[in-house]
């Protein structure tokens, strides 16, 4: 991310992570936009990777609000998630009044496979990875306003990929330094 300004954006919503969102209202969707080879899901795994898939979780907003059955069974399974990364995002088009909502934390009802209904309180906060920004069918500021786009226009080229950076990142100290990073957001 070669822009300040974007990169201080990114770290604070990162860090808004470890935020209490019943004291702080945090209505926005990080939207890392930028063609393949550039880093995008190595940032976000060495993120999850701090916290763990207890409290990361990494459905698309397709599986989340989509009309498909397994919807309420997603939904479910993000309560209490700190965040939902996910790596791909399809070009289709998730705007709506669900998506708002969810971005807004607002509850939602969900139940877990053979479970009775319950309602969904602790919604996570959303980063996506996209090469481009998807379509919508919503023009509305309350759409567009929930949207913080930080864009990666950088390639790695083949002769700089370091294959194992994923692995180098994931170590204990790797993951402290970046929980300090985290912090530094939060704060």
């Amino acid at each position: 991310v070669p822009d300040d300004g974007m990169r201080s954006a990114m770290q604070q919503f990162c860090g808004a992570m470890l935020a209490d969102r019943k004291k702080f209202k945090i209505e926005y969707m990080l939207m890392m936009v930028g063609s393949g080879r550039n880093g995008k899901s190595v940032v976000t795994d060495a993120i999850a990777g701090v916290f763990g898939d207890d409290l990361v979780s990494s459905y698309s907003p397709e599986q989340l609000f989509g009309s498909s059955s397994h919807s309420l069974y997603n939904l479910a399974d993000i309560n209490g998630k700190l965040a939902n990364i996910c790596d791909d995002l399809k070009d289709k088009d998730f705007s709506g009044g669900e998506f708002k909502q969810f971005i807004s934390g607002h509850k939602f009802q969900a139940r877990h496979i053979y479970g009775r209904p319950f309602v969904v309180s602790k919604i996570p906060l959303m980063v996506c990875c996209m090469n481009e920004i998807p379509p919508t069918t919503d023009d509305t500021m309350g759409h567009y306003r929930r949207l913080l786009p930080v864009l990666c226009p950088n390639q790695v080229a083949e002769k700089d990929v370091d294959y194992e950076l994923p692995v180098k990142l994931a170590t204990e100290e790797n993951k402290a330094a970046i929980f300090n990073w985290l912090l530094v957001g939060y704060k």
